[in-house]
C-alpha cells in the first residue's frame, strides 16, 4: 500500500461485476465511520484531525488507484488498525478526564473508545449472506447521508462533510449508484462476494429469525404460505391462493419503504394470468413494470415485459379472417410487440398465427428464438458470468413442442413425433411441454383411427400427476373431443346427449373434431373447420352447389395461403364432393382431378377419415362417368376406390361412412350383374349395421366410465392428488 505507481483506471464502483467492488464497498465503509453523525444534535468531534487525514489519505490511495494493485482486505484491516488504536488511546484517557470532571461523555464518543477493528466488524456482517443484504441496505442510507444535497439548494443546519463534487463525494455518489441500482438477487449474490474477499467463513444463517432487520417470518413459515398458495390454486380457491401469496411477500425487502418490490408484483400478476384474472395481471405486470425501472432492475424488467405481452396477447384474442391481409411476411410490430427473451420468441408464434402469419413462415420464430438462446449463452453479461440473473432459462422442452405443434397444422406427423420424442428427452422439461405432447401424441392417434389407444393414453393415472385447474381443463376437453369425434363417426345421437349431460358446467366445450384441440376457439383453423362442416351439412341437406361454393372456396384459399395442408387437403375433399353433385358435363373428372392432385399426401398423412371420403369422391365420380359415357370397365376402378375406402371407414369406426360404402357397393354390384358379390356387400351392410347397434349400446357404457374418470382426476386434482 505504500506504492505510489498509477495503476490504469477501471472506475471500481460503477460496475456490479468489478473484482473492486468488495473494496469500495470498504473503503465506503470507512468514511462512514470516519465521520459519525447524529440527526438530533451537532455531533462532537470525535476524532482527532490527525486520524481523519490518515483514514483519507489511505482511502484516497486505494479511490485514486495509486499503486500497482489494489489492496487485499488483510492489507486493508491491518492499516487501519494501526491508525485506530493510537487513536482509541487518545479517545479513552479524553473521556475519562470528562468522567473526572463529572460531565456527560456523548454516545459517539463512549462507542469510539471501544471500537478496536472497524474491517474485523465489517467482515462479522457478512459471515451470513441475508445479514450482508441488510448490511448493504443500511450502508446506502449511511452514504447518502453523508453527501449534502445540490448548492442551489438552502443549506442545512447541520451540513454534511463530504462535498458532492468533490473527488471522494464523486467516488461515494459511484457507489451509492451501485447500491441503488442492485436487485434483491444482486444485493446477496454482492454480500456473498465480500464476504469471500474478506477470507470469513458462512455460518448458521440467522437473519431468517432476527427481528431487528424486519424479517417477521421464518423460512418455515413462508415455505408454508407457498405450499398454501399452491394448495388453494390446484382446488380453484383463487382467493385464499391470493392471501398466501401476499403473506409469502409480507416482509421488508432490502429497499425497504419504496412500495412492493419487482419480484412480488411479477409473481402476483403470473399468479394472476395463471388463474384467468387479465384484468388483474394487467394491473400488476404494469406497477412491477414501473417499480422495476425505478430500480433498474433490468433481468425483471425483461420478465414483466415478456409476461406483459403475453397477457395482451390472450386478452386480445384471435384476428378474424375478414379483416385478415395474409402476407408471406413475419407480422412484426406494432401488431406482435419485440420479444425480448428466447421464450418471447415462442409466446409469439400464436399470436402471429392468429393474426394470419403463415405457418411456414411463423418457423422463422422458432429458429429465431433459439438463436437468441444460443447468443446469450455464448455473449453472457457480467450479471449471467456471476449467476445474478434471474432469467428462466431456455425451455428446450418448450421449444421441441413448439416445434411439434407447427408441423402438425403443417401436415407432417413425422416431423412431430420426433419433435415429441425429443421435448420428452429434455432435462427438467416442464408440466405445459409435458401436457402438450400428450394431447397432440392422442390426437394423431384418433386422426389415424385408433381412438382407444388414445384414450388409453391420456387416462393413464401417470400422466395425470402434478396437473393443477387449468392442466385438468386441457386435458378433459380434450378427452371429451376425442370421445365425441368417435361417436359422431358412429352416428349415435344418443351418446352424443350423454357426453352433453355428463360434461355439464365442467370445462369449456372446445371443436367437436379431434384435430381443433390444440386450439382455442375461434382461431384460424378453426374458422377453416366451421366453414368445411357447414358446407358438409348443407351438401348432405341437398342445397345448391351455388350456395355452398362461397364457403368451401374461402376454406381452400385461407388454408393454402397459410400453409395449413392438412386443413387445405380437407377443403378440396370437400370442394369435389360439392362439384360431384352439381349439374354438367364434366364435373365428375373435375372431382376426380382435384382428389387425384392430393391423393400422395393424403395417403402418406394418415388422415383416414380424409382418406375414406376422399376416396368415396373417387368411386362415385367413376361410377358418374362409367354411366354417363357407357364405359363398364371404369367399375372395376370404382370397386377398387370404395374398397379402399370401407378399409379406412373400419379403421376409424366410421358405421355411416360403412354403411354409404357397402351399399355403393351393392349398386355397382348389381349393375355388373355379379350376384355373389352382391350377396356378400349385403351380408357386410347387415353385419355394419348390427355391429353399428351394439358398438352404440357400447358405447354409452364407455362415455359413462370415462365420465367417471374424469370427474374422479378432477376431484383428486383439487386435492392435490392427496
Amino acid at each position: 500500500m505504500s506504492q505510489s505507481h498509477k495503476r490504469r483506471p477501471n472506475m471500481p464502483a460503477q460496475r456490479l461485476s468489478d473484482p473492486a467492488l468488495p473494496l469500495s464497498i470498504a473503503l465506503a465503509y470507512l468514511l462512514v465511520r470516519v465521520f459519525p453523525q447524529n440527526a438530533h444534535k451537532p455531533t462532537a468531534k470525535v476524532y482527532s484531525d490527525g486520524f481523519v487525514t490518515a483514514i483519507l489519505a489511505l482511502v484516497s490511495q486505494e479511490v485514486f488507484e495509486i499503486g500497482d494493485s489494489p489492496a487485499s482486505f488483510e492489507q486493508l484491516r491491518l492499516a487501519v488498525e494501526a491508525l485506530i488504536k493510537p487513536e482509541m488511546e487518545r479517545i479513552r484517557r479524553f473521556n475519562d478526564k470528562m468522567r473526572d470532571r463529572g460531565q456527560e461523555v456523548d454516545e459517539e464518543r463512549e462507542a469510539a473508545e471501544t471500537d478496536q477493528s472497524w474491517l474485523s466488524d465489517f467482515a462479522a456482517s457478512f459471515q451470513d449472506v441475508p445479514e450482508g443484504s441488510a448490511f448493504l441496505d443500511n450502508l446506502e442510507k449511511e452514504v447518502r447521508e453523508r453527501i449534502n444535497e445540490d448548492d442551489e439548494e438552502e443549506m442545512t443546519e447541520f451540513p454534511e462533510p463530504i462535498e458532492r463534487r468533490s473527488p471522494l463525494g464523486l467516488f461515494l455518489r459511484g457507489v451509492l449508484l451501485t447500491l441503488r441500482r442492485m436487485s434483491f438477487t444482486e444485493t446477496a449474490n454482492v454480500s456473498r462476494q465480500i464476504g469471500t474477499w474478506c477470507g470469513v467463513r458462512p455460518g448458521p444463517s440467522t437473519f431468517a429469525g432476527s427481528r431487528k432487520h424486519a424479517m417477521e417470518d421464518t423460512l418455515a413459515t413462508r415455505s408454508t404460505a407457498m405450499d398454501q398458495m399452491t394448495e388453494a390454486m390446484g382446488s380453484g380457491d383463487y382467493a385464499s391462493s391470493l392471501e398466501s401469496l401476499r403473506r409469502f411477500y409480507d416482509y421488508q425487502f432490502p429497499q425497504a419503504g419504496r412500495g412492493k418490490h419487482q419480484h412480488a408484483l411479477l409473481n402476483l400478476a403470473s399468479f394472476h394470468y395463471s388463474t384467468g384474472g387479465m384484468i388483474s395481471a394487467r394491473e400488476a405486470v404494469n406497477e412491477a413494470i414501473r417499480v422495476a425501472r425505478a430500480e433498474g432492475d433490468r433481468l425483471c424488467l425483461s420478465q414483466c415485459i415478456s409476461l406483459s405481452h403475453r397477457i395482451e396477447g390472450k386478452s386480445t384474442g384471435p384476428s378474424t379472417t375478414g379483416s385478415m391481409n395474409i402476407s408471406q411476411n413475419p407480422i412484426t410490430e406494432p401488431l406482435i410487440p419485440q420479444a425480448s427473451t428466447p421464450m418471447d420468441e415462442l409466446w409469439s408464434i400464436k399470436a402471429a398465427l392468429d393474426l394470419g402469419e403463415p405457418a411456414h413462415v411463423a418457423q422463422r420464430r422458432v429458429y429465431k428464438a433459439l438463436g437468441r438462446s444460443l447468443s446469450s449463452r455464448i455473449k453472457q453479461d457480467d450479471k449471467q458470468m456471476q449467476g445474478w440473473t434471474t432469467e428462466h432459462p431456455f425451455d428446450e422442452g418448450a421449444w421441441h413442442a413448439a416445434q411439434s405443434g407447427l408441423w402438425t397444422i403443417m401436415g407432417s406427423s413425422t416431423l412431430a413425433e420426433i419433435h415429441d420424442d425429443l421435448a420428452l428427452e429434455c432435462e427438467d422439461v416442464r408440466g405445459d411441454a409435458r401436457l402438450a405432447v400428450l394431447l397432440s401424441r392422442a390426437e394423431r392417434l384418433a386422426n389415424q383411427g385408433d381412438h382407444d389407444a388414445a384414450l388409453s393414453m391420456l387416462l393413464d393415472v401417470d400422466h395425470l400427476d402434478g396437473f393443477n385447474l387449468d392442466s385438468y381443463d386441457r386435458w378433459a376437453a380434450c378427452v371429451w373431443a376425442i370421445l365425441r369425434h368417435r361417436i359422431e363417426l358412429s352416428g349415435d345421437l344418443v351418446s352424443l346427449d350423454l357426453i352433453t349431460a355428463l360434461k355439464g358446467a365442467g370445462p369449456a366445450e372446445r371443436t367437436a373434431t379431434v384435430q381443433s384441440t390444440s386450439q382455442s376457439k375461434g382461431t384460424i383453423p378453426e374458422t377453416v373447420r366451421s366453414n368445411l362442416r357447414k358446407a358438409s351439412k348443407m351438401t348432405e341437406a341437398g342445397q345448391p352447389a351455388h350456395s355452398i361454393l362461397p364457403e368451401v372456396l374461402s376454406a381452400m384459399t385461407l388454408s393454402s395461403d397459410l400453409g395449413l395442408w392438412p386443413l387445405y387437403r380437407l377443403s378440396v375433399v370437400t370442394f369435389a364432393e360439392v362439384t360431384l353433385g352439381m349439374e354438367g358435363q364434366g364435373m365428375a373428372r373435375k372431382s376426380i382431378e382435384e382428389v387425384e392432385k392430393i391423393w400422395p399426401e393424403l395417403v402418406t398423412s394418415r388422415d383416414e377419415e380424409t382418406i375414406a371420403r376422399a376416396a368415396i369422391v373417387l368411386g362415385k365420380a367413376m361410377i358418374s362417368i362409367a354411366l354417363d359415357e357407357h364405359q363398364p370397365d371404369l367399375f372395376d376402378h370404382a370397386v377398387h376406390h370404395l374398397e379402399r375406402a370401407l378399409t379406412s371407414a373400419r379403421r376409424v369406426g366410421a358405421t355411416t361412412l360403412i354403411l354409404s360404402i357397402t351399399t355403393l357397393l351393392s349398386l355397382v354390384a348389381e349393375m355388373q350383374d355379379d350376384p355373389d358379390r352382391a350377396s356378400r356387400v349385403e351380408s357386410e351392410w347387415e353385419k355394419a349395421r348390427g355391429e353399428g347397434t351394439i358398438c352404440a349400446s357400447r358405447l354409452r357404457d364407455h362415455v359413462r366410465q370415462v365420465g367417471e374418470i374424469v370427474k374422479y382426476a378432477g376431484v383428486r386434482v383439487s386435492e392435490r392428488w392427496e
